[in-house]
């Protein structure tokens, strides 16, 4: 099965045009896995075809729709717990009205150690002069898979945040399709994503500027130890009509194994004058000055070396607005590392 195909291609030999794997296709478990704090629900089971440009496609899946139509001064906290061998498709609509404003924490996790399935499709509609942040937490068990697709269109004046802490789970898909299209629309996304044993992890983000002053800011840090792979795509695309627009997208990989492999293209398009872009990407072992200078002040190198990746961690994790939360991701990455 060809997955997260590359919207353009590029020689086959640096093999990152797709990912080629198998997913065991299941039926749709409709257990209710999730609680929600904080905001109403819509829930329905659809019979219908689902699909995304991830290129997996279901034809029965849990749809979620939440209307923001107000200022939310507290995070939205949504928990889903797996367990027995749940397997979840779903797809999540957050409808934020104009001037309305929230933060919403989706915390996936395992509630023992069997093997999970979770597929995501994600459709944010943020109208003018709203703002949100959706942080998605992974952390399933390290036998289950991940699969998520994020959607948005940005109209004017309005901000839309991504956070992805992306630690569990062998399997991990990442796919965005995210659109400023209004004057001074804005997207962030925010991705750290942390590899070990033999984990798989697929990144393919493409934001793309239309509208005039629009903001694209895609920043990745993530790290890789073991066995583990990863290939990140990253495209910006300054679509014509987007004048005196920005795009930047950043990514950082620390190899914590000389068995750890990381693949990355990142791409800047470009089809309108007076606009501001910019890309960067870096993969490599963990400074040995930098390791020195901390062993030379006591710390033991299993401990300087979880100082380095967290202080890299840190500005995204600080995007979580929940403090336990954010305490409990902390301790769970020292365990990793």
């Amino acid at each position: 099965m060809k997955l997260n195909e590359l919207r353009l291609k590029t020689t086959n030999g640096f093999k990152v045009n797709n990912l080629d794997i198998d997913i065991d296709i299941q039926e749709l478990n409709t257990d209710k896995l999730y609680e929600v704090n904080g905001i109403e629900v819509s829930q329905s089971i659809k019979n219908s075809s689902i699909t995304s440009n991830i290129g997996l496609t279901y034809s029965k899946y849990l749809e979620l729709t939440i209307t923001v139509d107000n200022i939310y001064s507290n995070p939205i906290l949504v928990n889903y717990n797996f367990s027995n061998d749940n397997y979840l498709v779903s797809k999540v609509i957050i409808n934020f009205e104009k001037d309305s404003k929230a933060d919403f924490i989706f915390n996936y996790k395992s509630a023992d150690s069997n093997k999970h399935f979770n597929y995501l499709v994600e459709e944010i509609n943020a109208k003018e002069y709203s703002t949100g942040s959706i942080t998605y937490i992974n952390n399933l068990n390290n036998i289950s898979t991940n699969i998520m697709s994020f959607n948005d269109t940005v109209l004017e004046n309005a901000s839309i945040t991504h956070n992805l802490i992306d630690i569990g789970g062998s399997i991990r898909i990442y796919n965005s399709d995210l659109n400023s299209i209004s004057y001074n629309s804005q997207n962030y996304f925010n991705n750290m994503y942390l590899g070990k044993d033999n984990d798989i992890i697929d990144i393919n983000y493409d934001m793309k500027n239309k509208g005039i002053s629009s903001i694209n800011n895609l920043k990745v840090e993530g790290c890789l130890k073991d066995n583990s792979k990863k290939v990140f795509r990253g495209i910006v695309d300054f679509i014509e009509g987007c004048t005196k627009s920005t795009g930047i997208e950043n990514e950082n990989c620390i190899l914590l194994s000389d068995k750890a492999i990381s693949r990355s293209v990142p791409m800047l398009l470009c089809h309108e004058e007076d606009v501001v872009g910019a890309h960067g990407e870096s993969t490599g072992k963990i400074n040995e000055d930098t390791l020195f200078y901390l062993m030379s002040r006591g710390m033991s190198k299993e401990e300087s070396t979880k100082l380095i990746v967290l202080s890299n961690f840190n500005s995204i994790i600080n995007e979580i607005k929940d403090e336990t939360i954010k305490e409990e991701i902390i301790k769970e990455i020292e365990n990793l590392v």
